[in-house]
């Protein structure tokens, strides 16, 4: 029985009934395959930008813990100097060592520290010349023209960050200090790090 002899055998009721149900069908099938498509994409997109979102602030919180406990390590390290330095101050002052002794034992101690793996820990004075420096060749010269020492200088205590490109290297590396000033002596002690 052919399609033409099956709707010709019913009546024009059944005819438009079958023929308005298939038209039905193929709009709804339609209209769903395009909402499904449609619908898929916004949620994709919302996915996307909250995916996005996530990912931004987990990025963030991870600089900032990064950022506190850099900070807390360095200020450990420098509150702990500042402690090292008061000692011999104080066998100075109680007249066990000389002041010039306490002075050399201090900067023995701190130049034996490394702050990490790329750390060190230096001191100048409130006047921008390096009493104390891994690089012996830095020791005694005055850097009151960069704008760290400047800042260092008129702060003397806290945490500080800036740009700094050593000879060997082509670009400059973000580096982290804190400083502790110890007045007796005119110290900024600074334990650093890239």
């Amino acid at each position: 029985m052919s399609l033409s002899s099956l709707f010709g055998s019913l009546r024009i009721r059944n005819t438009l009934t079958i023929t308005y149900s298939l038209i039905f069908i193929i709009i709804y099938a339609a209209a769903s395959t395009v909402t499904y498509y449609q619908v898929r994409s916004i949620i994709m997109k919302q996915l996307d930008a909250e995916l996005e979102e996530s990912t931004t602030l987990i990025l963030e919180s991870v600089r900032t813990t990064a950022q506190v406990s850099i900070r807390s390590h360095l200020r450990t390290i420098a509150n702990l100097n500042l402690e090292l330095v008061e000692d011999y101050y104080q066998r100075f002052n109680r007249g066990v060592i000389s002041e010039e002794l306490a002075k050399s034992l201090a900067t023995n101690r701190l130049l034996s520290q490394t702050v990490g793996k790329t750390g060190y820990t230096y001191v100048l004075d409130s006047r921008g010349t390096v009493v104390t420096h891994p690089n012996k060749g830095v020791e005694g010269n005055n850097y009151i023209d960069r704008q760290f020492i400047r800042d260092m200088t008129r702060r003397k205590e806290g945490f500080m960050t800036y740009y700094w490109r050593n000879p060997d290297e082509p670009n400059p590396l973000p580096k982290a200090q804190f400083i502790v000033y110890f007045e007796p002596w005119d110290w900024i002690i600074a334990a650093t790090s890239y």
